[in-house]
């Protein structure tokens, strides 16, 4: 993996799990482990399907989903270091190195009682004319990632960066990053 990428994931404020085509784990960072009480390492190779407490042909079918649309933000059960269930809110996105290889990365913020019971799977963004992978980055901006990190974490141009940045600004209807990251945190959109 891209080093730059490596760097940023590795100092990210939250839970991250990168995860080849075949949705096995190639890396996860000391967020991820911490959450599930693993060492160092130790889910390197495991695959999404014993990463969520769910039905695993259910899971393998949002995974397919998500490869086919490149983006998912959503929300699932899973359990912590103590085997206590916990319920994430996740934005997925395809991460591209440089040779083309896809990476799927998944940014996961764990969601305490307060945010109430929810809907397990993905988020339904039909009302808010945004598009998954403006939600994805809208919480990037929002965990306040420069557009040139989200040209890394993304493995595209600044130029594409900057375009995506636009396009969620203007799509939540703002003036400024700053004022759409507020709206979309006040819609619930991002945590």
């Amino acid at each position: 993996m891209n080093q730059k990428f490596t760097d940023l994931v590795d100092r990210a404020r939250t839970a991250v799990i990168v995860k080849d085509d075949g949705g096995y784990c190639v890396y996860a960072n000391r967020g991820e482990e911490d959450l599930r009480g693993v060492l160092p390492g130790a889910l390197i190779g495991k695959h999404i399907t014993e990463l969520v407490d769910a039905d695993p042909t259910l899971v393998e079918r949002e995974f397919e989903r998500f490869k086919r649309e490149r983006n998912w933000v959503g929300q699932y059960r899973t359990h912590d270091s103590a085997g206590n269930p916990v319920r994430l809110h996740t934005c997925n996105f395809v991460h591209r190195e440089w040779d083309g290889t896809a990476l799927y990365a998944s940014f996961a913020y764990l969601l305490g009682s307060h945010t109430g019971p929810g809907r397990d799977g993905p988020v339904q963004l039909a009302n808010t004319g945004l598009t998954a992978e403006d939600v994805c980055t809208a919480q990037l901006c929002l965990d306040g990632y420069s557009d040139d990190e989200l040209a890394v974490l993304f493995g595209v141009s600044l130029d594409t960066a900057n375009d995506l940045v636009a396009r969620f600004i203007d799509g939540i209807g703002a003036g400024s990053r700053t004022e759409a990251c507020i709206r979309a945190l006040k819609a619930g959109l991002v945590v």
